[in-house]
């Protein structure tokens, strides 16, 4: 959340709340708190309340219990539109003079552009996985002498949660993308593959692989879309230093008790163990079976 807020300048929406909470808490708002119709109230603006309560609550989640999200900042991303329109509102209820807003709000804007798109310029020459894996890219030495110690802050803040692989940037993603799409076959290709005796793949990763291969069941080893694998428990040593959604692994035995017979190499589909055999029943008993 604070290095949403850094990166974006975020402060003049707060400066902006501040002021208005200070001009509206008084002595004459709490009187007439005092005497409100609570019942009616609530009952004459249950929209409202209802799409203030369904933001908050989402925001709160993701903020103070998840702690962020792996794509960047993908779950404050619908936001931006509700900052603006919330900061015409508060300039609005403040009654300040058009100049006063106009440079205040050109001021908001401009000064929320220069950390992101310069991070952009700087990250954007990184084209190989292994320069944007986990990549952490400090930006503070391109500002003026004046401003590095605030960017220094947000390049702190940026290595500490990129670190736990959350806030991951737009080029890591980009760049994983095109590798993912550089090690896979066509989905024309792919979809070719039927649902026959099950066929079982594994990946770290399941985004790519799923389109490619419609007809293909895939557990995704991190245990993203598998039950038993997202509840593994983690190692002592995993447990120092958390990654977002990617510190668990599957329990010894537990892929392999699907006969796993789908492997990509070199942009190529092979199938192996073509004799072997995966029932109704067996797919039951991996799933059901006691794993540690």
């Amino acid at each position: 959340m604070l290095s949403f807020i850094w990166e974006y300048s975020l402060w003049f929406w707060l400066l902006l709340l501040i002021v208005l909470l200070s001009k509206s808490i008084d002595a004459s708002l709490m009187k007439r708190l005092r005497f409100l119709d609570k019942r009616n109230f609530f009952l004459s603006h249950v929209p409202e309340i209802l799409g203030i309560g369904v933001i908050t609550t989402q925001f709160v989640y993701y903020t103070f219990i998840i702690g962020g999200d792996h794509f960047e900042y993908r779950v404050y991303s619908h936001l931006v539109l509700l900052i603006f329109v919330t900061i015409i509102w508060v300039i609005n209820r403040l009654s300040c003079n058009s100049k006063l807003t106009l440079v205040y709000l050109t001021s908001f804007i401009l000064c929320s552009y220069p950390i992101p798109w310069t991070h952009y310029w700087a990250s954007s020459k990184l084209k190989t996985r292994a320069q944007t894996h986990s990549m952490k890219v400090p930006i503070a030495q391109y500002f003026p002498t004046p401003l590095r110690e605030y960017v220094s802050i947000f390049d702190g803040m940026q290595k500490t949660l990129i670190s736990h692989a959350v806030c991951r940037r737009h080029q890591e993603h980009k760049v994983f993308f095109e590798y993912q799409t550089s090690r896979f076959p066509s989905r024309t290709i792919g979809g070719k593959i039927p649902f026959d005796d099950f066929p079982v793949a594994v990946f770290s990763c399941v985004g790519m692989p799923g389109w490619i291969l419609p007809n293909i069941a895939i557990i995704d080893n991190f245990g993203l879309n598998d039950y038993v694998i997202a509840r593994n428990p983690i190692t002592i040593k995993q447990m120092r230093y958390r990654k977002m959604a990617h510190d668990r692994r599957s329990p010894k035995g537990y892929t392999d008790c699907f006969k796993p017979n789908i492997f990509i190499e070199n942009g190529k589909i092979k199938i192996l163990n073509l004799k072997r055999k995966l029932s109704v029943d067996d797919i039951k008993k991996c799933e059901c079976k006691k794993w540690n």
